[in-house]
């Protein structure tokens, strides 16, 4: 019991928070507090708030925690470096909503060099705050870069606020929401897009990845022909009609292999059978042509890449429940998963001139394994350890 300390637990993926009645007094959420645009805040059937509130309306109480201090920030960088590199990773894109992490990571630059590769990206409603930092900076250099934007089409499916264009199997009448309303993704993505940021945007629901590839489109249409690498982070459940859309308009599809496994326990009752033929379909996207990533979408899943690969390989899911594979159709190769990790992954973060590859020309960032996942039984993937990640020909972490 906590009868005098606030408290807000975050679901494991983000998208959620349940406060106790202090969090909620000390937040000043009231039964007239309205629900913000792109966000929930449940209610009993009283229409006292419960303590359940969802994305748009997590700022309610985020602006009453107390937030870290520089050096906190810095720790916490360091923190994660190592334990990326204890996992084999030389470089990682984070595509994060809010400016922390951004200040953090620069912070920690400042402080010196740095034994990890950061890309970065920031809200994409900040656009022009971010041009003006590229026009008086530049983009950074290949230890911390940043021009990127992101920007939320909706919510997740666990939190039920993934977009869907049918209700929810399990919640009749809801079927999520926009984060960020159609009309500001319309306004936002064109205009950062024709100022030369490079542009992302989460999209987990079948409605919320259609509206995307539609702005994308008209983005296209509107400033003309250019590399730009339109990426969707996510891409979790698509029209299976929406598929080739990734390919034909070269957007990347950039998903997190875990997420498959874990949410495989239980997405069939979030939104019924008929919706799982485009859910998490990484070999339909890659046979489509598509240019398909994967990542972890850490902290909400592990940051383990072998995890990752076992998972796409596989599809498992964590409670033993599919030794088959949940969608086992949708099972990639294990050469498929280490391109979506490598090659893939530089490409969408505009390295491809430079890291992904082992070639002349290319930095020395090198991974090496205690097996080769080629030969390795595919149950026993998971188990292959990290031996020592070089990162710019140096010896950055050592099992």
């Amino acid at each position: 019991m906590t009868p005098d300390t606030p408290v807000a637990v975050p679901r494991t993926d983000l998208h959620l928070y349940l406060l106790n009645s202090v969090a909620l007094k000390l937040a000043g959420i009231t039964r007239d507090t309205p629900d913000p645009p792109g966000g929930v805040i449940v209610r009993d059937a009283n229409g006292e708030p419960t303590g359940i509130i969802k994305d748009n309306a997590k700022p309610l109480v985020e602006r009453v925690i107390p937030p870290q201090t520089t050096e906190e920030s810095i720790e916490s960088v360091r923190g994660g470096i190592a334990h990326a590199l204890s996992k084999g990773f030389a470089q990682v894109h984070v595509p994060d909503i809010n400016w922390g992490s951004f200040h953090a990571i620069r912070a920690a630059r400042a402080k010196g060099p740095l034994d990890l590769r950061f890309y970065c990206f920031v809200p994409i409603a900040d656009w022009e705050k971010m041009v003006a930092i590229v026009a008086e900076e530049g983009r950074g250099d290949d230890w911390v870069r940043w021009g990127g934007v992101k920007a939320l089409a909706d919510g997740s499916l666990g939190s039920r606020t993934a977009l869907f264009r049918q209700d929810y199997a399990d919640a009749p009448g809801q079927h999520g929401v926009r984060v960020i309303s159609l009309e500001d993704l319309r306004r936002f993505i064109p205009a950062a897009d024709k100022a030369g940021l490079h542009v992302a945007t989460h999209a987990i629901g079948d409605l919320a990845n259609d509206d995307v590839l539609d702005v994308y489109a008209e983005t296209v249409r509107r400033n003309g022909a250019r590399d730009r690498r339109f990426r969707i982070e996510h891409a979790q459940h698509v029209s299976p009609t929406t598929i080739p859309r990734f390919a034909r308009q070269q957007v990347i599809a950039s998903v997190q292999p875990y997420h498959a496994i874990d949410d495989g326990r239980w997405a069939v009752k979030r939104i019924g059978p008929e919706r799982l033929a485009g859910t998490y379909a990484f070999r339909s996207l890659i046979a489509s042509g598509a240019r398909v990533t994967f990542g972890s979408d850490w902290p909400v899943g592990p940051l383990d890449p072998i995890e990752g690969i076992h998972a796409a390989v596989t599809r498992e899911t964590i409670d033993g429940a599919n030794p088959q594979g949940w969608l086992p159709d949708q099972k990639v190769s294990v050469e498929q998963a280490l391109i979506a990790y490598t090659v893939n992954n530089a490409y969408a973060g505009f390295q491809d001139d430079r890291v992904g590859v082992i070639a002349p020309g290319y930095y020395a960032d090198l991974t090496c394994l205690d097996a080769d996942p080629f030969t390795t039984d595919p149950e026993r993937i998971r188990d292959i350890k990290v031996l020592r990640t070089i990162v710019g020909g140096r010896e950055r972490y050592v099992a």
